[in-house]
């Protein structure tokens, strides 16, 4: 393909995707799914620098990628990010943005979401405890693990929340066998920037884990189906344990439960209670401690009177 005199593209990336949906023909849905989710990740990376949401179709029509050719075996195509450069599409916010800068974002959120699930891997199989805590100031991310700190040049808390999705799309189409590898980098690099292969199918998938030890926190309920013993709660002051914000619960259904469904339903005519309760929570890079509340499984719920302390 030859670019037109008002184009500029990156140094061409490869990218390759082999696996059972590449080895007899093409398995359409597998190809189109991943193109799909490849564009979709970089494009985050160009709203990201020009400080916007959504694209336009204006956009679209002057910022894409172009597959430059295609080789059999594997899906081998080499790929470019492509920006206009006519004075009509051209603002002054976009002028700073080129194909580099875009692929800079792209590759340094790749890296901190992979580093960040292989910790937590290793974090889980060493039964590590070191404490792991993600901060940002402005297009910096600081990553503290013990004493140790890792730094990413990149908004990579905004991007990798919006592309971890995608990524695990790719991932899941390795668990059902249909691809193997899917890397994408520089040309004339050994190594991939981007590069998942079966062994990252599980990469990640986390685990939930549940408190062993439970906790009383004062509250609101305001929603609770009987039937199902589950509902939604709003805790008014931060705690240790338990941030301000609005909670999903259910129900304990066993010896360790103290409370009926009914105390639950007429609860929601208190302003305030205490409820006793295990805390379920999940690895998440993207909050606090890197620990986020899934939901409380509660044990008993009284009146805010019937026991003032808190934990």
């Amino acid at each position: 393909m030859q670019y037109n005199s008002n184009e500029n593209g990156i140094n061409r990336l490869h990218l390759k995707l082999d696996g059972r949906a590449f080895r007899d023909g093409i398995y359409l849905h597998t190809l189109i799914d991943a193109l799909d989710e490849l564009q979709y990740i970089i494009d985050r990376s160009y709203l990201a620098l020009v400080n916007k949401k959504i694209l336009t179709p204006k956009e679209r029509l002057n910022y894409r990628l172009v597959a430059q050719d295609f080789k059999e075996g594997s899906f081998l195509s080499t790929i470019a990010i492509v920006i206009a450069s006519t004075p009509s599409f051209v603002s002054p916010l976009i002028s700073n943005v080129g194909p580099e800068k875009i692929w800079e974002y792209t590759k340094t959120t790749f890296e901190f979401l992979k580093f960040m699930y292989s910790l937590n891997h290793e974090k889980n199989a060493k039964k590590d405890e070191i404490p792991l805590d993600v901060s940002a100031k402005d297009s910096i991310v600081v990553v503290n693990y013990g004493e140790q700190t890792f730094n990413f040049n990149a908004p990579v808390l905004s991007l990798g929340q919006s592309t971890l999705p995608s990524y695990k799309r790719i991932t899941q189409l390795m668990k059902h066998g249909e691809l193997d590898v899917f890397q994408l980098g520089n040309e004339g690099k050994k190594l991939s920037d981007i590069y998942l292969d079966g062994n990252d199918a599980y990469l990640f998938d986390v685990k939930s884990k549940i408190s062993k030890i439970p906790i009383t926190v004062e509250c609101e309920i305001f929603s609770f189906n009987k039937d199902t013993g589950k509902g939604k709660l709003r805790v008014r002051t931060t705690t240790e344990s338990i941030p301000y914000g609005e909670y999903s619960f259910s129900i304990i259904k066993n010896g360790k439960s103290k409370s009926k469904s009914l105390d639950y339903a007429q609860s929601m005519l208190e302003t305030s209670v205490i409820v006793e309760c295990f805390i379920e929570t999940l690895f998440d890079p993207f909050s606090k401690g890197c620990v986020k509340i899934v939901q409380l499984h509660l044990l008993s719920v009284h009146p805010t009177q019937a026991n003032p302390a808190l934990s």
